[in-house]
């Protein structure tokens, strides 16, 4: 089944899907491949994309263009000390010596999509997850994921794929080895905003019940306090340009407001209300290495619904939110009942509602003319 995904794949990519889906299905052994093939289908629409002024990927082609294809390999080494984006600049950088622009796109969402995919896929394969299951968790994870701010933006969102995989690799995978914590680094070393990644592995150091509290102390002074958040990230050696996008997130950001938003908060709260749900039986499980896992889940949906007066930052940690407990659910599921059916449905109602709005999102910048390139495509294959 792998191969002849694969085949179809190298003719015409879109269509290889239905067979990718049917190899999810019924070849779990190289569930690696597909979501693979999945990943590539998301970086070629990057590819394509053509992103206008106010996005961040406009930013990086102007930058590209005008500066890193202009300057020597001794300046950049210069500016990438100044700088806290250093893997992502970095990679701006020697595409731009290509003078392939777009690679930088199909680059990040490639990498980015297909360790998502992964995680996914493998943690359904860990926990024998019925492979019907699986395709609807990888749907929901589809509809309800925000596209447009990874696909315009790009390094914030590989860097939240890779932070995630490195707390499935070390909780729900359980490997000890030291390198998987450098994912940690390179998170943050990808963009900033992801010092939270490092921060919460740090915080699990320490038992969650009895951090908790001063946890939930620290969330609402960020939520009604950002003052003074501002002026403690501003005074450590370092943290300037942390400090700086907090000012402008934080103390100039506006709450959430767009039908997107609306719902996506409506969903954050169903995954919420889940977590509770269902965490207590979760927390029988004598694995403490998972029972960290579900603590970082945990953190990060109140990080979440606390960021709820600043949309950009709430919207970010949303996907943190999506991967996390889309995992955390598979995990769950493992013992299917009357009760998960349920659960799994209502999911599914609250997933293609936010991804009919994701649609529409992505049509208003310029997802129309790829969509259309893709089915011209289409017809000139079967011509």
């Amino acid at each position: 089944m792998s191969l002849i995904a694969i085949i179809l794949f190298v003719c015409m990519p879109f269509m290889a899907i239905p067979v990718v889906i049917v190899g999810i299905i019924v070849d779990r052994k190289h569930s690696y491949i597909y979501a693979l093939l999945l990943a590539i289908i998301f970086a070629i629409i990057a590819y394509n994309f053509r992103p206008n002024e106010t996005q961040d990927l406009y930013r990086y082609y102007v930058e590209m263009r005008t500066h890193y294809s202009n300057i020597s390999f001794e300046v950049f080494i210069q500016e990438l000390f100044s700088n806290t984006k250093v893997i992502f600049k970095t990679l701006q950088y020697f595409i731009a010596l290509t003078q392939n622009y777009n690679l930088l796109p199909f680059i990040c969402t490639l990498f980015g999509y297909f360790i998502s995919f992964y995680m996914i896929l493998d943690c359904a394969k860990e926990y024998k997850l019925k492979p019907s299951l699986t395709v609807i968790i990888l749907f929901i994870f589809v509809l309800s994921f925000y596209h447009i701010n990874f696909l315009s933006g790009l390094a914030q969102y590989l860097a939240i794929s890779i932070g995630v995989l490195g707390f499935y690799l070390e909780y729900v995978k359980n490997k000890k080895k030291s390198i998987y914590k450098i994912l940690y680094i390179v998170s943050f070393l990808i963009h900033a905003s992801m010092i939270i990644i490092p921060i919460i592995r740090i915080l699990l150091n320490f038992d969650y019940k009895k951090i908790k509290k001063v946890y939930l102390i620290v969330l609402i002074m960020y939520a009604f306090l950002p003052t003074i958040i501002y002026q403690i990230f501003n005074i450590l050696p370092g943290m300037q340009t942390i400090a700086q996008k907090m000012n402008y997130y934080l103390l100039q950001g506006n709450g959430i407001s767009t039908t997107f938003e609306i719902v996506s908060l409506l969903l954050l709260v169903l995954y919420i209300f889940i977590f509770y749900r269902t965490n207590r039986k979760n927390k029988l499980v004598k694995n403490t290495n998972l029972n960290k896992y579900f603590d970082f889940v945990e953190m990060i949906l109140l990080l979440n619904i606390f960021s709820i007066f600043y949309k950009d930052i709430f919207l970010r940690i949303f996907n943190i939110s999506i991967l996390s407990m889309l995992i955390y659910i598979i995990i769950y599921l493992k013992n299917s009942n009357k009760e998960n059916i349920i659960l799994i449905l209502i999911l599914c109602i609250f997933s293609v509602l936010i991804g009919s709005v994701n649609l529409n999102i992505l049509l208003a910048n310029n997802f129309g003319d790829v969509f259309t390139n893709i089915t011209e495509n289409l017809f000139y294959y079967f011509k």
